[in-house]
């Protein structure tokens, strides 16, 4: 009652039939097996011998694989045929050679017998003796390895030749010496000198002096006045920085010269910085004429340096004169504060009101005329009559009235069927000098008969 699959091995060692049976522990049938055995099929393989390992040939049954090997020729050995040298000798040492086995490449090296190259002898320079180190002379050496050829003589020191020593003075930080002496030839000391101790410093002290503002200082110090060393270095003291103080001169309007601020050192007097203060020189007013009011005209003041430029008001005060009625007024700008001085002094006109023609009429070569009467501040009055508007000065004529209290006026000799442009102002006078208003506004025209 068997069912599965069961292996086993079984060897049979001899060629031929076979019968095999087979059966199982429970009990069962038997299973019977014929088996018929062949010999090996075998191909063989044959490596050859080397220098140093023998040959084999090896049998591989292509039925079963079984393999087989037995031992062929025996290892060759190494062939080194040809040596060279390697270049190794020295003066008293054989070298070596190398050859290559022409089998396997393997290199064997040796000693290359008699191949030492043997000394090559130069001379050795003769060596003078000097005081203490003998000399030699003769002798050689090889030019190679420089080992000893032949042995030289030795020439004997040649000894010291004395001499005496200088005596030397000693100085404030150097001892002296007397004595001694010393070899000529190589200057080794023979006989030690007497050593004299050094005088020391001679003290002198260096005032020192303090700084200002142009000069540096310097600080007490102390010098030796034989050997002129130092002992106690003056040390310099810097300088003092400038006590700078302003000093301004007042630029003078009268006088027209400019002024200066001045930063100088109080101690020094040297200047820092000079600024120019340019000087007064002109003033602007904002009307040169002004109309008689009964009020006190006080047009408005602009002051200019010789530079043209602005003086603020802070540095003056403004006062009229003569400047309500008709006539010459006078503005005085006197300078003040710590840049400007002096005064300037400007003029303006008040002239009369003016007045108007009220009516005008034409005659035979003439015409009539009234005006409005302007009493205050007013002398007389100026009519101008013209054939021309532009009242070129050809064409015009002038009429002058004398007293404020006329009003009208009569003007003849003119042109006949002539048209005639007329206008009137109004005059004052002061001294010698006349003060005109300004003409009326409008012409008035009138055509003569």
């Amino acid at each position: 009652n068997f069912n599965g699959t069961i292996y086993t091995k079984v060897s049979i060692p001899k060629q031929g039939l076979h019968h095999l049976t087979v059966k199982g522990s429970a009990g069962g049938n038997a299973l019977l097996y014929s088996i018929f055995v062949t010999a090996h099929n075998n191909k063989k393989e044959s490596i050859a011998a080397t220098c140093t390992e023998s040959g084999k040939d090896i049998y591989t049954c292509t039925l079963c694989g079984n393999k087989e090997e037995k031992v062929g020729a025996a290892p060759l050995g190494h062939n080194f045929e040809k040596y060279v040298s390697n270049n190794d000798a020295t003066c008293i040492k054989n070298g070596t050679e190398t050859a290559k086995c022409t089998r396997c490449n393997k290199t064997n090296t040796r000693e290359a017998k008699g191949s030492a190259l043997g000394h090559k002898p130069i001379a050795d320079k003769d060596v003078e003796p000097d005081c203490v180190n003998p000399g030699k002379t003769g002798g050689s050496h090889c030019s190679v390895c420089g080992a000893e050829v032949s042995k030289p003589k030795t020439v004997p020191a040649k000894g010291h030749t004395p001499i005496a020593d200088k005596d030397v003075e000693p100085d404030c930080v150097n001892p002296g010496k007397t004595g001694g002496s010393h070899c000529s030839v190589c200057g080794v000391e023979i006989e030690p000198a007497t050593i004299i101790p050094a005088k020391g410093h001679s003290v002198i002290e260096d005032k020192g002096f303090d700084s200002t503002c142009t000069k540096n200082g310097k600080t007490d110090g102390m010098h030796c006045s034989d050997c002129k060393t130092i002992i106690v270095e003056q040390k310099v003291i810097a300088k003092k920085p400038h006590l700078y103080r302003t000093t301004i001169l007042k630029a003078n309007a009268t006088k027209k010269t400019n002024g200066q601020i001045i930063s100088a050192c109080a101690v020094c007097k040297s200047k820092n910085r000079v600024t120019i203060i340019s000087y007064p020189k002109t003033i602007q007013l904002s009307y040169k004429t002004k109309t008689y009011n009964g009020k006190k005209a006080t047009p408005k003041v602009v002051v200019k340096d010789s530079n043209g430029k602005i003086i603020a008001a802070k540095n003056y005060t403004v006062t009229y004169k003569n400047n309500i009625k008709v006539g010459k007024a006078t503005v005085i700008v006197t300078f003040k504060g710590n840049q400007y001085t002096g005064r300037i002094i400007e003029y303006f006109k008040i002239i009369p009101q003016g007045t108007s023609i009220k009516k005008i009429s034409a005659g035979k070569k003439a015409f009539d005329l009234s005006w409005k009467k302007q009493a205050n501040q007013t002398t007389g009055y100026e009519i101008q009559y013209s054939t021309s508007k532009k009242f070129t000065k050809k064409t015009t004529k002038t009429k002058v009235v004398t007293s404020c209290k006329t009003t009208k006026a009569t003007i003849g000799g003119c042109k006949k069927n002539t048209t005639y442009y007329v206008r009137i102002r109004t005059y004052k006078t002061i001294g010698n000098q006349k003060y005109y208003s300004a003409w009326q506004k409008g012409v008035m025209k009138v055509k003569t008969r």
